[in-house]
């Protein structure tokens, strides 16, 4: 059993799985949004640590693929972008309903849901 919540499971394995051009545009999107990550909920230790490892596993079968990305920086951007929407989907209750939108309206702009 997981201890992340089924929703933040299905949205990182869900972006892990866009292509690899829909990844390219959301880190542009992404870096020239006014918003700024730390606006993010934050999880305690154990709740980053088990996001942490699923992120991992979740990208590692793309590393090569996103590393190959021009500009360099797309692997970890992926994951550090996907970090923030996820962490969002898990404490959406402490979020505004702008807030949550703002974290994640470029996933969704690609289509995913949560």
């Amino acid at each position: 059993m997981s201890f992340l919540p089924d929703d933040v499971v299905a949205f990182i394995d869900a972006t892990a799985a866009l292509r690899t051009e829909t990844l390219a545009d959301l880190r542009r999107t992404i870096a020239l949004a006014s918003e700024p990550a730390a606006r993010a909920p934050k999880l305690d230790a154990a709740q980053f640590d088990a996001l942490a490892k699923h992120l991992r596993d979740a990208f590692r079968p793309r590393a090569d693929e996103l590393a190959a990305l021009v500009p360099n920086g797309a692997l970890s951007a992926s994951i550090a972008n996907t970090s923030v929407v996820a962490q969002a989907i898990w404490k959406r209750a402490q979020l505004t309903d702008a807030e949550f939108q703002s974290l994640t309206g470029a996933y969704r702009d690609v289509g995913l849901e949560f």
